[in-house]
């Protein structure tokens, strides 16, 4: 049986229908799948272990948290920061990046950031002081008698290098008290008394890390009386016994030796001195010069000196610290500064290594004179001497540091001219006379004329001359064509201005008409003609090149048509005003007509 065309259409209609859902459906999974399940950046964390010790380099890696749940390594795709980087500092260099450098003891924020999407990590670091990594007793071995006394003492060497003496802070210890003893280790750490003969080992223990030294003393048997023929030298002594010396710095060691009689003398011209790191230090063996240290880098080094007669040697620590300040200059030393005016001064510090630095922000300043002037002390007016009055103030600078101080001497004089003005129209025309006054500015910010206080000259008499004569200065008058300079000289401080003008042709400066009245009959004609007078004292007719116009046409009119320019007419009884004006200067002349009856 045959479908009917209904049954065809609905058919159809069905099927695009199907079709068209099934169209959507596949979209939507397509961006489902490939839109909104696109894997993104959700969150990065920073791992890093324990807080880490000052001195010491770390790994810091980066993890990306996604938006399908998975995490991974993003620690060279980020871009590191650290908040402080006096404290620690964090690499983004390629093979390096997220490596952190410690330099000094604090707290500092550690971040990583996409720069794709702009999600940032953050982790704080805290870096510790660095921990002591061992123990070392000076002298390291040593013989004496019973009964004498022998000072040890414990150099710390720490983790990032560095050694200090901590001869106070450790627990000393004898492992033969029969042989020596500590004498009092709370009031005289470190200090030994030797009872008889043995050995005994020296021993000491830092109470918070654990960490020991040791060293070895030998307590030999006294000498008979027979046998004694001379003191012999048991050990030297160095002093000071830990020395602390500025970069550049030089200072005196001494040494002393200790001999078995208990006596004591001075070892330090016939002892041999050395420097275990020459890079640090370096010390004299020249004559009257032996001893003398000279610090030449920031660090520490061992000071060695040995007896030449018995070979007797001992060590002690030196300790070379940054530069310090040893001079301030300020520049300069003495200022003479007008009453109004400001002055910058500025500070030089010289340190010990004798390098130079500008320390004009870092300084503390003030004056002994506010009244006369005072001085900036705040960041950015640091050293701005302000003048107030006349007077003499002296400028203090304190280096907060090293405590240092230097003055400066400050002179305020009376106000000063600082410039003149003088303001004219740089072209004036031939003929012309102009009154020209010259106005000075003065330190504290006041205003003065000077005009009959100073002297006119003019560079060019021939062109534009000058009147300097009491009651006249400053009037001038444009003689020729040409250029001439204008020059004020203030007859007090000798300062002086120059104008330069320029003499022009000569400007029309008024217009007459002849006749200026005129009375005819009506119908009867008269010719105006314009006269123009210059600014050279001459005249010309100009009648030709000016605009006519009537004030009462009805009554009298006037041609203003080439040829016939200045015709007047009158039509009726009465009087009208004639003008002629010049269109370029605007310039008028004015006469009278009247129209009166034929009779």
């Amino acid at each position: 049986m045959e479908k009917s065309s209904s049954q065809l259409k609905n058919n159809s209609t069905t099927t695009i229908l199907l079709a068209a859902i099934l169209l959507c459906f596949t979209g939507f999974a397509v961006y489902y799948f490939g839109v909104l399940k696109k894997t993104r950046l959700t969150s990065i964390e920073i791992s890093h272990p324990l807080p880490m010790e000052q001195g010491k380099t770390r790994q810091f890696t980066a993890i990306g948290q996604f938006s399908d749940n998975s995490s991974r390594d993003i620690t060279n795709q980020v871009v590191w920061r650290s908040s402080d980087t006096e404290i620690a500092a964090i690499s983004n260099m390629d093979g390096t990046r997220g490596m952190v450098n410690s330099s000094m003891a604090g707290q500092t924020t550690i971040t990583a950031t996409d720069q794709n999407t702009g999600i940032v990590g953050t982790t704080l670091l805290k870096v510790m002081d660095a921990e002591l990594a061992s123990i070392s007793l000076l002298p390291e071995a040593l013989t004496v008698i019973p009964g004498q006394k022998q000072q040890f003492t414990a150099m710390g060497t720490f983790s990032d290098g560095k050694k200090k003496e901590i001869t106070g802070s450790v627990i000393w210890g004898s492992s033969a008290s029969s042989v020596a003893f500590l004498e009092d280790p709370m009031e005289s750490p470190g200090l030994v008394t030797s009872v008889s003969a043995g050995t005994t080992v020296i021993t000491v223990k830092d109470p918070n890390t654990g960490v020991t030294g040791t060293a070895s003393l030998t307590v030999s048997a006294p000498a008979t009386a027979l046998t004694v023929l001379s003191a012999k030298l048991l050990s030297c002594e160095i002093s000071p016994r830990y020395p602390s010396l500025a970069l550049g710095k030089t200072q005196q060691l001494t040494v002393s030796g200790v001999f078995t009689d208990q006596s004591k003398k001075d070892l330090t011209r016939t002892s041999i001195w050395s420097v275990e790191n020459p890079g640090i230090a370096k010390i004299s063996n020249d004559p009257d010069q032996q001893g003398v240290i000279t610090a030449l880098a920031a660090g520490s080094t061992n000071i060695r000196v040995k007896d030449t007669e018995t070979g007797t040697s001992t060590t002690t620590t030196l300790i070379v610290t940054a530069a310090e300040m040893v001079t301030l200059a300020i520049s300069p030393a003495h200022a003479v500064i007008p009453l109004g005016q400001n002055k910058q001064l500025s500070v030089t510090g010289t340190l010990s290594d004798g390098s130079k630095t500008d320390l004009t922000q870092d300084v503390n300043w003030s004056s002994s004179n506010l009244s006369a002037a005072i001085v900036g002390n705040t960041p950015g007016q640091k050293g701005i001497v302000i003048s107030r009055a006349a007077g003499i103030t002296m400028i203090t600078i304190k280096d907060p540091i090293s405590g240092i101080q230097e003055t400066s001497k400050i002179s305020v004089t009376s106000k000063e001219l600082v410039s003149i003005r003088i303001e004219t129209d740089p072209q004036m025309p031939l003929g012309t006379t102009l009154e020209l006054t010259a106005k000075g500015f003065f330190s504290d910010g006041s205003e003065n004329e000077l005009t009959e206080s100073g002297d006119w000259s003019s560079g060019t008499p021939s062109v534009i001359a000058v009147m300097n004569q009491s009651g006249s200065k400053g009037r001038i008058t444009a003689v020729s064509l040409g250029e001439s300079s204008i020059t004020f000289t203030d007859t007090q401080s000798k300062t002086s201005k120059t104008i330069e003008l320029t003499v022009t042709t000569p400007k029309l400066k008024a217009i007459r008409i002849d006749p200026k009245t005129s009375s005819i009959y009506l119908g009867d004609l008269q010719q105006f003609k314009a006269i123009g007078e210059y600014t050279n004292g001459t005249t010309k007719d100009i009648t030709e090149s000016v605009e006519w116009e009537s004030s009462e046409p009805i009554l009298s009119s006037i041609r203003n048509n080439q040829g016939r320019k200045g015709l007047a007419t009158a039509h009726t009884v009465g009087s009208s005003i004639i003008t002629a004006t010049d269109i370029s200067t605007k310039i008028t002349g004015k006469a009278k007509i009247t129209g009166r009856e034929n009779w």
